[in-house]
């Protein structure tokens, strides 16, 4: 009997510890991708500044033009230097 309980106890350790290597397998796996998407993040954070570096010149770009009068839009249309 004492040996049928130990035989029984062993199997429910490996079997712990089958569950325990699958889970730091899982959490391994889940902090890969969670690092792959911190990347991804930057990535997109710093597309997001560019752009918005882009949408800010091209507004300065589009009030100076909004602001120029017809001879110097003309100018500008046509390439050349607006005093």
């Amino acid at each position: 009997m004492k040996e049928e309980y130990k035989r029984k106890l062993e199997i429910k350790q490996q079997f712990h510890n089958n569950e325990k290597a699958n889970l730091k397998r899982e959490l391994n796996y889940i902090n890969l991708k969670y690092e792959e998407m911190k990347s991804e993040a930057s990535h997109l954070h710093n597309l997001l500044e560019q752009m918005k570096q882009q949408e800010w010149h091209l507004n300065n770009r589009l009030n100076n033009y909004a602001v120029m009068g017809f001879w110097q839009k003309l100018k500008f249309l046509f390439n050349i230097s607006a005093d």
